[in-house]
Formats: C-alpha cells, sequence, structure tokens
C-alpha cells in the first residue's frame, strides 16, 4: 500500500513510498522444561522448584502448572508466574509448594507447565511442556522410621555395655587364684557374647547411617557423631574388646582385665554421647516442626495474594 498526498495547488507525491504488509497466524506459544528434566521423588512439604523457557511472538503472559492425579478428574491448574509487560523470550524460575496438595504417600502425579499468550483478539491460546511423573515421599515417616531405629541402637548400645560390664573380671576375682579359675570360663563366654552384641549394633548404626544420608530431613551433625559412633564401635571390636577375648582364652586375666577396662571406658563413653545427641535431635525435629509451619504460611499468604 502507499499515500497518494495532494497539496493545495494540486500537486500531487511525485514516488510516494510503498509498504507491504505481511498477515501470519498468531503462532502458539512454547513452553519448554528445563529443570527437573526428569521423574522425581519429593516430599509432601516439598518446595518444588521448575526451570522453563519460554518463547511467543506475540509475548506471554502467565505460566501454569498441571497437576493430573490418579482419580481421574481433570487436572488441577495452578498460577506459577504472571509476566507484566509480556515476554517474547524467556528463561524463568517458579516455585510449587506441595503442600498446597492434599496428597497421599506413594502417589504419583503427572505434572506439565501451561503458558498462555496476550492474544486480545480472538482469545489467549495455550502451549504445553512435556509431561513428568513426581512421586510423593513421605519424608516425615522415613524420618520417624531412623529414630525409632536409632532408639532401638541405643538399647542394644547399652545392652553392649551391659554384657561388657558381666564379661569384666572382677577385683575379687583377680585376688583369689580359685575364684579366678572358676570364673575364667564363663567370663571368656560373655567376652565373646559382649563382642557378637557389639559387631551386631555396629552392623544395625551402619545401615541407620546410610538411610540418614538419604533423609533429608535429618540433621548434618547428628550424621556426624553417630558416624564417629560407629567408627569407634569398629575400633572397639578390632581393639580392646578382641585383645580381651584373645587374653582370656590365653589366661591372661590381668591383661584381659586392662583390656576389658578400656572397653568399658570407652562404651560408657558412646552410650552417654547417644542420649546427648538424642536430646539434641528432638530439639531440632521441633525446629523442623515450626519451619515447615512457617513454610505453609507463607505458601498460604501468597496463594491469597495472586488471587
Amino acid at each position: 500500500f502507499w499515500c497518494d498526498l495532494t497539496d493545495q495547488e494540486g500537486v500531487k507525491t511525485d514516488s510516494p513510498p510503498h509498504y507491504s504488509v505481511t498477515v501470519r497466524p498468531d503462532l502458539v506459544p512454547e513452553v519448554r522444561l528445563l529443570s527437573p528434566g526428569t521423574d522425581i521423588l519429593v516430599g509432601k512439604e516439598a518446595r518444588l522448584p521448575f526451570t522453563y523457557e519460554l518463547k511467543d511472538d506475540m509475548g506471554a503472559v502467565s505460566v501454569f502448572l498441571r497437576v493430573a492425579r490418579q482419580d481421574g478428574n481433570p487436572p488441577l491448574r495452578f498460577l506459577l508466574r504472571r509476566f507484566t509487560p509480556p515476554v517474547m523470550e524467556k528463561i524463568a524460575d517458579s516455585e510449587f509448594f506441595m503442600s498446597s496438595l492434599k496428597v497421599a504417600d506413594g502417589e504419583v502425579l503427572k505434572m506439565q507447565l501451561e503458558v498462555q499468550d496476550n492474544d486480545l483478539v480472538t482469545g489467549p491460546k495455550s502451549g504445553f511442556s512435556d509431561t513428568i511423573l513426581v512421586e510423593v515421599q513421605s519424608y516425615e515417616k522415613e524420618h520417624a522410621q531412623i529414630e525409632s531405629e536409632l532408639r532401638e541402637f541405643r538399647k542394644d548400645l547399652l545392652d553392649v555395655l551391659a554384657e561388657q560390664t558381666r564379661a569384666k573380671l572382677t577385683d575379687d576375682e583377680l585376688k583369689s587364684p580359685d575364684k579366678l579359675k572358676a570364673a575364667m570360663p564363663d567370663k571368656l563366654n560373655r567376652q565373646r557374647q559382649a563382642n557378637q552384641k557389639a559387631a551386631a549394633a555396629e552392623k544395625k548404626l551402619e545401615k541407620i547411617l546410610a538411610k540418614m544420608e538419604r533423609d533429608p530431613l535429618s540433621d548434618f551433625a547428628v550424621w556426624n557423631e553417630h558416624k564417629s559412633i560407629d567408627e569407634t564401635l569398629k575400633s572397639l571390636q578390632s581393639g580392646d574388646m578382641s585383645r580381651a577375648e584373645n587374653q582370656l582364652a590365653e589366661n591372661k586375666p590381668a591383661e584381659a582385665a586392662e583390656s576389658q577396662e578400656n572397653a568399658l571406658t570407652e562404651l560408657e563413653r558412646l552410650s552417654t554421647l547417644s542420649e546427648d545427641i538424642y536430646e539434641y535431635t528432638k530439639m531440632k525435629d521441633l525446629t523442623h516442626a515450626a519451619d515447615r509451619l512457617v513454610q505453609k504460611g507463607d505458601a498460604l499468604e501468597k496463594k491469597l495474594a495472586e488471587e
């Protein structure tokens, strides 16, 4: 098209500029999910972060999260972000609070992002990302199970201490050859039992430590202290407790008594340390519970503000 202009004297534009207009359809907006890039496991109280790339010829204005559950109902739709002004191309981040959903342990959700453009003529058009599977994992239940297993370990540790105490040669037995001779077979048997119980307790703690490494609610300081207990138990088994058994078997009561005393001192320290860690853990769990309440409050406040 062009414009012919004529002035008051009737003079026209000699060669008016020509312009062209190309009519093209409004493209569907695009959204590509960058992270998470694979199916994931999340906790019921987790904050689920999304990183995504948007593209649209007219400009994207809104990003939603669509959540399909296993009940067969239509997907739920949650607003993640609005853009003012609209964006033609952008890499953005958003968070979704899993506490916004009432999900069951082990439930598998299908999630995808939806982006809308600002088409004011025919109405907003939507584009969709690939779908990911999100499995709900109860970190609280797993953490409670770990705490239960740690309580059992503390009992096992006390049992090892009690067995080592019963295995120890007494001063009265060491001073009396007759009493010592009569006591040696029983002391050897009890020392073997103490060693076996220590080995079983250490193996149990080793498995608990592996679970704690995968537990996001476990405190690193607590894991580190239990790791230290585990290493000390291993050292005791190969050190003083093993030596005491061998010395009793070789009929060396004085040396055995010294090794037993060393083992008892270390086991008493570990038992006290284990109880101190338990008290610290209870305090940290209360702190975590308070933090989760704050997160729920923040999520509710954010949701109300968006509405």
